[in-house]
């Protein structure tokens, strides 16, 4: 059986952090003190994000959980049935405005409010309880690793793919390389773009600021290259006889497939591809049917060149000056 990936950070971070806050609880001779522990323990999320918004809803769920326990405990008594009619108005309302995470920590805490008469002490005791477990938590958080050099790696796999299939379907026009078109290939591409959106996502939950969307943005781009790609690369499939506009095109793919990289603006792709299609039109007319059907074939391959470049030239003109300082100069 395969077991499940260890995050060691936040094992670290839990190890250290829960008795940390049961300390400081302790030390500061709270009742309950390991209950900061166990707020400490719930705190930690994967992502800063993720993080900070359990926070702040534990923080709306606590004071509805005070108000509730001091209405229902002191009007009906410490007993079980009425911890009981608590947890039915509790429950309903966390779930009903979307703080149901933060059920299980408060729903803890009120048991202190039901072994105990509830005083403005007891109340100091239980929000100190909340803020040193969740402060804790909150903190520790605040360090997380910087996850860019697996993003930029998982970039240029993707990026060196594609430009490898490229020159691939331009070397079996050029009639040098058959048998080097492969479904797998694409099969690899769909792994890389599922680590690569894996580490963009992470990333931008552990971003505080504006979101940093600008890989998840590339990636969708190429994500669209590549149905492009596949599109051709059936069509190349589909030629049985190949016409000598062939090699034009097959030259091309390498060249595109050779400067396949993030800060290429296509602008000189673009212009080439224009001209190759104009001296395509230009030639003589096909001399027999299958001629004709694999030079059809072989001018939807220039077309879809075409969408695969206008998608680039999209993504650079939608960038900002500041995206691009970011990003492109790093």
């Amino acid at each position: 059986m395969k077991g499940v990936k260890v995050s060691y950070l936040k094992w670290l971070k839990l190890t250290v952090a829960v008795p940390a806050a049961m300390a400081i609880a302790e030390a500061l001779g709270l009742s309950y003190a390991y209950s900061a522990g166990i707020i400490t323990l719930l705190t930690i999320q994967n992502t800063k994000k993720e993080t900070f918004v359990l926070a702040a809803k534990r923080v709306l769920a606590f004071g509805l959980m005070t108000v509730l326990c001091i209405a229902i405990f002191q009007g009906f008594g410490h007993e079980i049935w009425t911890y009981a009619l608590f947890l039915f108005a509790f429950i309903f309302v966390c779930m009903r405005f979307d703080l149901e995470g933060a059920v299980s920590m408060n729903a803890v805490l009120a048991t202190h409010y039901l072994a105990d008469t509830i005083t403005l002490s007891s109340v100091k005791n239980e929000s100190l309880l909340f803020i040193i477990g969740a402060g804790i938590g909150v903190t520790v958080n605040l360090f997380m690793p910087e996850n860019l050099s697996k993003i930029r790696a998982a970039q240029k796999r993707i990026d060196d793919h594609m430009g490898r299939l490229l020159k691939d379907m331009g070397a079996h026009l050029l009639e040098e390389e058959k048998g080097r078109l492969l479904d797998r290939d694409f099969l690899l591409l769909d792994k890389y773009f599922f680590k690569m959106e894996r580490e963009a996502t992470l990333r931008i939950q552990n971003t505080l600021t504006k979101a940093d969307t600008y890989f998840l943005r590339y990636m969708d781009m190429r994500m669209e290259q590549c149905k492009v790609l596949q599109w051709m690369y059936q069509n190349i499939k589909n030629i049985e006889m190949l016409p000598e506009q062939a090699g034009e095109i097959g030259r091309f793919l390498i060249e595109t497939g050779e400067s396949y990289h993030e800060k290429n603006n296509v602008e000189k792709l673009s212009e080439n591809l224009d001209n190759l299609k104009q001296k395509y039109r230009e030639s003589p007319l096909p001399k027999t049917r299958e001629e004709f059907e694999n030079r059809a074939l072989l001018m939807q391959i220039l077309r879809d060149l075409g969408v695969l470049l206008e998608l680039k030239r999209t993504f650079v003109e939608k960038l900002t000056e500041k995206e691009k300082e970011i990003y492109w100069e790093q």
